[in-house]
């Protein structure tokens, strides 16, 4: 629970472009293990 509520108190105290790069690679990431998932079931 504590864990979003952080990330956005960290993305407040840092600057704005780097709080967009911040926000990009974490969708990169999920979008990573969404992709991994996804193959894990399809290959199952």
């Amino acid at each position: 629970m504590s864990g979003p509520v952080s990330h956005q108190v960290r993305d407040a105290q840092v600057g704005p472009p780097q709080a967009a790069e911040i926000t990009l690679r974490h969708r990169a990431a999920h979008e990573a293990v969404q992709a991994a998932r996804a193959g894990q079931q399809s290959d199952t």
